[in-house]
């Protein structure tokens, strides 16, 4: 239930669209896939010991798991790589600034 309320928070308020809320939403969005697909269809695998959802399902459940887990994983990574990604354009800056420097 919060997860939907995360979401419409993210769509909803104009404020709030910022990369920061993009990424608590796919996160919550990512979440919510989890909650209301994959543990439902694995609950029962596990309780009745039996498939009864089809090959097609059968083949696309190891997916529908994965997904979650890499956007939940992207959506922790990204914002670490922005700040690297910064912070080493910020130095390469400062190197040719002061490369410049020293050879005027």
């Amino acid at each position: 239930m919060s997860n939907a309320a995360v979401l419409y928070a993210v769509t909803t308020i104009r404020r709030a669209r910022s990369v920061a809320s993009a990424l608590i939403g796919n996160l919550a969005a990512s979440d919510l896939w989890h909650c209301a697909f994959c543990l439902p269809i694995q609950l029962h695998y596990q309780l009745t010991d039996r498939w009864v959802f089809g090959g097609l399902l059968c083949r696309t459940m190891f997916a529908s798991f994965a997904v979650p887990l890499y956007s939940s994983s992207l959506s922790a990574v990204t914002p670490r790589l922005s700040t690297t990604t910064t912070t080493r354009n910020e130095i390469l800056v400062q190197c040719t600034t002061t490369t410049d420097k020293i050879m005027t």
